[in-house]
Formats: C-alpha cells, structure tokens, sequence
C-alpha cells in the first residue's frame, strides 16, 4: 500500500509540539497547501505508510523541553505524542534533559531504533521501580554528554536497552576506574557491536566481563589511562572484533601480536603510544596470524630494542602502516611494498634501521605517503625512485647518511607537494641539473643539512605552488635569484649558512612589493639606499617584524607606517635617516620594540608612545 500525506493525527501532534520551540520551524502550519507534515523540515515520513518515523529537534532553541510523570511542563499533553508510535529517529543533541524526558521517550516511542544525544547534559532523579524498556533502541549516541544523576547511567543502558548494537560515549566525563564502569552495565549488552569509550579518563585494566561481547565488531578505547599487557586482557577471547582502536593509553603490545592471531576478522588495529615490546607468547600455536590487516599503526616511544615483526610477511592487503619510534633493528622493507599493492600511506620514522634504501623493482602507482626519515640508511637514493614511486606526495627520507646527487628521475612525481632530503650526506650541484623539473605542485621543498655547491637551481623557478624553500647550511654561492620573485605562494626562504652574495645587496627598495601575507623582513648590514616610499612595505598589513638597521636609507620616517597594524618590531636603526620621529608611529598598537639610534633624527620623544605598549 501507499499513502499520500501524512495522518491527521500526527499533524495536530506536531503543530503542538512546535509551542514549544520559540518560533522556529517555520513551515510548521496548517495553511491550505502546507497540510503534508511530511514536507516539513525535520520530518520525515515512511515512503509506504505515510507514518512519521524520523523526528529531528537536534540544535533548536526550545522553551523548555522537560517531561515528567504528567507530561510537558506547561499546557502540552504527553499523551498526544503517544500517536508517532512509529517514530524510529529522534535527535535531541546540545540540550539540557531531565531524566524523566527519556523515561517518557521509552514509553511513548516503542519503535525507536535511533536516539542521538550529542553534547546534551542529563540530570535529575530516577524514580520509580526501574527504568522503561526501550524495546527496539539499537542505536544511541552520547558523545560530549554531562551527566548528573542519582545512579549509573550505564547500568540504566543496560536495564533499558537490551537490543542496542551501536553505544558511542565519547568523551563523556565517565572517567574512574574501568572495570567498575564496565562492569556496571555494558558487558551485559551482548548484542552491542559497535562500541566508542573514547577520551573519558577511564584507569585500570580492561575487565574479564568484556569477553562476553562476543558480537563487537569496533572496540575504541582511545585516549584514556588503561594498563596491562593485551596478552592477558579480555581482548583475545573477541576473535568477532574488526577495528580496535588502543592508541594514547598505557597498554603492553607484543610487537607479534600472537595474542590477536585467532582474529580472523581484524582489519584495523592503531595502538600508537602504547608500550611495544618483545614479549614472547610461548603458549600459542599459531605461527601465522589469520587475519588480513588494512590498516596498521603500531607507532611508539615506548619501543625499544625489538625485530621488525614477522606476521607482516604473512599480510597482502595493508593500506596504511605506521611503526614509527619503535627502535626495530633491520633494513628497509621492500617486499612490504611487493606484498602489498594496495599501500599508500608507509612511515617508519626513527626505527635505527640501516642499510642500503633499496625498492622494489616494479612500480607502485597507489603509494602516497612515504616517511623513512631519522634512521641511518646509506648509499645512494636510487636513480629509478620516480619510475618506481610516481604517485607520491610525499617524500620525506631527511636524518639520513645518504650519499650522492639528487637523482633526476624526482621531475617524473608529478602529484609530489612535500620533499624533504635534508641533513644527509648528498653532493654535487644543486638540483638546477634536474631535467624537467616542472612540479607545479611541490608546495615544500627542504635540502638544507646537505654539501650541494653551486648557484640556486633555476629549475625551481617552474615550481609555482612553491610555499617553504629550505637550502640552508651547504655550499651555494651567487646571488639570491630574481626569480624567487615570480613564486607568489613563497612564505618560507630559508638559505643562510651559505656562500650567497647576501649581505652586499645594494640599491633601493622596490616600491611594488606586494606580498601581503609575509611577516618578517630581516634586510639588515646591506648597502641598500634610498626612501622609505609608498607601497614598499604600506600593503604588508601582516608584517610582524621589519629590520632595515645598518644600512644606507634616508629621507623622513614615513606617513604610512601606522598602516602596519600587526608591526610590533621595527630596527631602523645606523641608517641616515633625518627629521622629526613621526607621531604616526604611536598609532602602532602592537608595537613592543622601536630601534630608532644612530641616524639623523632631532626634536622630542613624541608624549603618545605612553599610551602604548613601550611604555610598559
């Protein structure tokens, strides 16, 4: 069957629910041509029955949304809500709820199978014997919510809501001791499947009791205070378990993780900065785990001295690995890359492993992130990495002993945004040998730390997107290039530590600078001269920090100084600058250092810069 419209009754119902709402839901009405409740906002309606299952109040301004035994506060009756006996979606998020409100929802809603209560606070006395039963809840959401009540909370989730599948109490102030929160109620819950108790503090050790879970498919304990060793934790009787999230708490990891090997299911396992270690199951009689992994981070301070993990020659599916600071022993894996062509994202940053940087001998298309950076791998970086590793956006291999030039296959990574090569052992010119070095979409570019000689690479003038430009503490020699110019997104120019012709700049200042968002100029012990005219730095409304001093510049300070409005140093000192010190300056108000000595100046200190920060 079908229905066209929605029923009478519930139309009525909802138009006095909107008393309750100041104003809002504005196509509310029961005007001729707006009689279809199901075209309302926040309404929807079963596409067959034409009954309201889907009822959204989520971030409304309500007068006072408050039920007890009697119903509304205030002229409404409850029993007018008992006609959405259909209803299976209500959303009540960022609102402020006594406790009788959801008794009342469990009453008159007994097809409810979603209630959402983000960021909402619950409080109030539960009455009565026991809690109504929410029959068919399956899903609740109670992220961010305060609760203050005159008993668990939890243990009424577990009393009422025997059919819940999904149970999400993110950061929701549950902090104590775990396995008194737990065992409070949700271990009861042997239908629930999914399960996020994330960021609550929760201390202590996961209890025995959640091994009766045996239908939870996602686990997120995430950012709490929990310890104990996996190895002998509740967690390896959930063998139905597919993402498992553990990271930021103090758990032991076997870096084997034997434990988990009879998961067949398991897909994602993250448990950054948790404690890895060597610990070596000797009761297990798996050699080979049964589950296939897609995303694995493992990454730890707490890592030492441990072997590159043995299940990953068993794994073929992985998309993302991160075993950061884990301090393996070993070389660079390749066959990870072989064994598994769906990877995209590889870091292993700070693992002492060494060796040569070899890959693998076909190309990798979907590997996207690369990050093998502090570790002491040698030799040269291979001249086929661009043919191998086409896709790549980003490259970081910097703390290195690598040795030898850049290799000019880096102009085929055409997706490349982020390259780092810095502090390693590589000579030879600058990348200005490069064929091809057309990356318009390199945005960072870092090969200070290095021995490069030679002039700056015009090839990089090609590089339009460029944003950071690292070329400090090496062997380049000239002068700083015109085309630096022409990169309009450049905030970043760092090259001292050099031999660049870069204290006897001479000449004027331009007067068409017209980079807005830069911050800091440091011109200072060069032989520029000239005035201060307009348009030099006037549009630089960013500018933090401008350093002229000793140089050659004359003329009065300028008018248009007080348009710097986030100034807060200015060294305009050893240079010949004559007249009055400009009142336009006190109009500075984020000003906490002027370094006018040693030029031309005379007359008085103006009286305003009491009113500014230099006063203090």
């Amino acid at each position: 069957g079908w229905s066209e419209g929605c029923l009478d009754h519930e139309r009525f119902a909802l138009l006095r629910l909107k008393h309750f709402f100041n104003g809002n839901l504005y196509d509310w009405v029961d005007d001729a041509g707006a009689t279809d409740c199901c075209l309302w906002e926040r309404v929807d309606c079963s596409n067959t029955t034409g009954r309201v299952i889907k009822l959204d109040l989520a971030f409304i301004r309500n007068r006072e949304l408050y039920l007890h035994d009697t119903g509304f506060k205030g002229t409404f009756d409850i029993r007018e809500l008992h006609n959405f006996t259909n209803l299976e979606y209500l959303a009540l998020d960022s609102s402020s709820l006594h406790i009788s409100l959801l008794q009342s929802i469990a009453s008159i809603f007994p097809s409810l199978k979603n209630l959402l209560m983000y960021g909402c606070e619950v409080n109030g006395v539960v009455r009565g014997q026991g809690f109504p039963y929410f029959k068919s809840l399956e899903y609740l959401v109670m992220d961010r919510t305060r609760i203050a009540l005159n008993t668990s909370f939890l243990q009424i989730i577990s009393e009422s809501m025997p059919s819940l599948k999904y149970l999400s109490l993110s950061d929701s102030t549950l902090g104590t001791n775990s396995s008194r929160i737990l065992d409070q109620g949700l271990c009861s819950l042997v239908h629930l499947q999914e399960l996020y108790i994330d960021n609550n503090d929760l201390r202590g050790s996961l209890p025995w009791c959640l091994a009766n879970m045996t239908s939870l498919r996602i686990l997120d304990v995430f950012a709490n205070q929990l310890t104990g060793s996996i190895s002998s934790s509740p967690l390896v009787h959930l063998t139905s378990i597919e993402e498992l999230y553990l990271s930021n708490n103090h758990l032991r990891i076997p870096i084997s993780l034997e434990p988990l090997f009879n998961h067949s299911r398991l897909k994602i396992f993250r448990t950054y900065n948790n404690e890895i270690n060597a610990e070596i199951i000797e009761s297990h009689s798996l050699t080979a785990p049964n589950f296939q992994l897609q995303s694995l981070s493992m990454s730890s301070l707490h890592g030492d001295g441990v072997t590159f993990p043995k299940f990953l020659y068993h794994q073929h599916d992985l998309e993302d690995v991160d075993l950061s600071h884990i301090k393996m022993n070993g070389e660079f894996p390749n066959w990870l890359l072989e064994n598994n062509t769906k990877l995209e994202t590889l870091f292993l940053v700070n693992d002492s492993l060494a060796g040569p940087f070899w890959l693998p001998i076909h190309s990798y298309k979907r590997l996207r992130l690369l990050d093998i950076s502090n570790n002491n791998f040698q030799g040269c970086i291979p001249v086929e990495i661009g043919d191998i590793l086409p896709s790549l956006l980003s490259f970081n291999i910097s703390m290195n002993a690598l040795c030898g030039s850049i290799p000019s296959s880096f102009g085929k990574m055409n997706f490349l945004r982020f390259l780092d090569l810095s502090n390693n052992q590589l000579t030879g010119e600058s990348p200005s040998t490069w064929p091809n070095f057309n990356l318009t979409n390199l945005r960072w570019l870092q090969l200070d730390g290095n021995h490069f000689v030679g002039e700056n690479p015009q090839s990089l003038s090609k590089c339009s997107s460029l944003e950071g430009l690292y070329l400090n503490n090496n062997s380049l020699s000239g002068k700083i290039p015109r085309w630096l110019g022409n990169l309009t997104r450049l905030n970043h120019i760092i090259m001292p530590e050099n031999h660049l012709e870069d204290n006897n700049i001479s000449g004027r200042l331009p007067s068409c600078f017209h980079y807005l968002s830069i911050e800091q100029v440091h011109l200072s012990k060069n032989i520029l001269h000239g005035q201060l005219k307009e348009g030099t730095f006037s549009n630089c409304s960013s500018l933090v920090t401008l350093d002229l001093s000793y140089n050659r510049i004359n003329g009065s300070i300028p008018e248009w100084v007080d348009g710097l409005s986030q100034l807060s140093h200015l060294i305009l000192s050893h240079n010949n600058l004559e007249g009055e010190v400009s009142v336009q300056l006190c109009k500075l108000n984020q000003l906490q250092l002027l370094d006018l000595s040693n030029n031309n100046l005379h007359d008085h200190i103006p009286p305003c810069f009491d009113n500014t920060k230099l006063h203090e």
